[in-house]
């Protein structure tokens, strides 16, 4: 009877300490479970957040896109009809319709920059680039063939360089306007060439054309919380962003399901949440 009393004595307390050790274990494990679910949805809302943040921000930079290459397209029509560019291309039309090449275009690259209208001009349209900050500036014929620039001196001058197959100065001599994202052959520099015809009533003189490139419209791309903007083409390469390496597949943009992505004109923009 001692020893039943006794043992009675010892498991009173182990119990009571079994106890007390399993309703410790199941508010740690409530308080664990209420972090994890608190942690959890402040991380959803933090998703919510960025996602409607990355949305809007993205929404912000396809408008300006759009409203920047509609200015530039609508910048090179007006600038087409003027009399002062009809007038030129009128009294300086080549005869030759055949591309030059080498030695062949230098030397007349270096016969148009002795004419006194190709320089006037030259210098004319660089005010036109300086007014608008743009990339460049320059003026074909009918063959093609440009005879006037905005750079007519430095090394990267179109001058006497002929375009006749690019899509921008096939499409403005066929419908009136034109657009084409192409590596520059003479700078090797990417860029988004806008083309308008220009014309008196009798016939189609020749083009003008307006040049931005990434560079250009870096302005566009800025953001203050470290998001990546692109702007990529149709075959996934981006051609435009805040990012120093353009004209490479956005492999990024692949890959992260959190990146969105709106469709553009010329391609799609793409917003990307910080590293």
């Amino acid at each position: 009877m001692n020893k039943e009393a006794q043992g009675a004595h010892t498991d009173g307390p182990r119990l009571l300490r079994r106890r007390l050790l399993q309703a410790g274990g199941l508010w740690l494990l409530l308080v664990a479970l209420g972090g994890a679910l608190l942690t959890h949805g402040r991380l959803q809302s933090h998703r919510l957040d960025a996602a409607s943040g990355g949305q809007q921000r993205l929404s912000i930079l396809q408008d300006n896109v759009e409203t920047h290459f509609r200015f530039m397209a609508g910048l090179s029509q007006v600038l087409a009809s003027q009399p002062a560019l009809i007038d030129f291309l009128e009294g300086n039309a080549t005869t030759n319709p055949a591309p030059r090449a080498g030695t062949q275009r230098e030397a007349f690259r270096l016969a148009l920059l002795r004419r006194a209208p190709v320089r006037e001009m030259g210098e004319h349209l660089s005010d036109v680039v300086n007014n608008f900050q743009i990339r460049q500036a320059y003026i074909q014929d009918a063959h093609g063939t440009s005879l006037a620039d905005s750079l007519q001196d430095e090394a990267i001058s179109t001058l006497g360089a002929n375009f006749r197959t690019r899509d921008y100065f096939l499409d403005a001599m066929e419908r009136g306007a034109g657009f084409q994202f192409v590596m520059g052959r003479i700078s090797n520099k990417p860029g988004f060439n806008f083309s308008a015809r220009i014309q008196s009533p009798e016939r189609h003189l020749g083009v003008l054309i307006l040049k931005t490139d990434p560079e250009s419209m870096r302005r566009l791309f800025v953001d203050t919380v470290g998001r990546v903007l692109l702007l990529v083409d149709r075959n996934g390469v981006v051609v435009a962003g805040n990012r120093p390496d353009p004209m490479t597949p956005c492999t990024r943009c692949r890959r992260r399901r959190s990146c969105r992505t709106a469709r553009t004109s010329t391609g799609s923009t793409v917003a990307c949440p910080p590293r």
